[in-house]
């Protein structure tokens, strides 16, 4: 049974549950904060003998709780870093998925 994230996942609508709490900044419209999954972890790659850090920036959350979403917005943590938002992912079962790119 598929997961519906529009209605599911409101058992589990915490921080503690959900991930983190960011804001969306709008370049038109006034800011707002939403709930969910941020994955910014660096990643080992290797390519033949050369090994580097990668990193590609995610954030999921119920698409309903995004307030408006352009691909102009940033999107900050709690911590302060300022992610530009590159692409959009809507996954027809309620749940956007953003990759970010870290302009800090």
């Amino acid at each position: 049974m598929a997961i519906d994230y529009a209605t599911d996942l409101d058992a589990v609508k915490t921080t503690r549950d959900t991930g983190v709490t960011v804001t969306i900044t709008p370049p038109v419209a006034s800011a707002y904060t939403i709930e969910g999954h941020l994955n910014d972890q660096q990643e080992r790659q290797e390519v033949g003998d050369i090994g580097f850090e990668d990193s590609e920036p995610t954030f999921g959350a119920k698409t309903a709780d995004f307030t408006s979403l352009d691909h102009a917005d940033t999107l900050t943590d709690a911590g302060g870093t300022v992610y530009a938002i590159q692409d959009i992912f809507n996954t027809g079962d309620g749940w956007t998925e953003l990759k970010l790119q870290d302009t800090t």
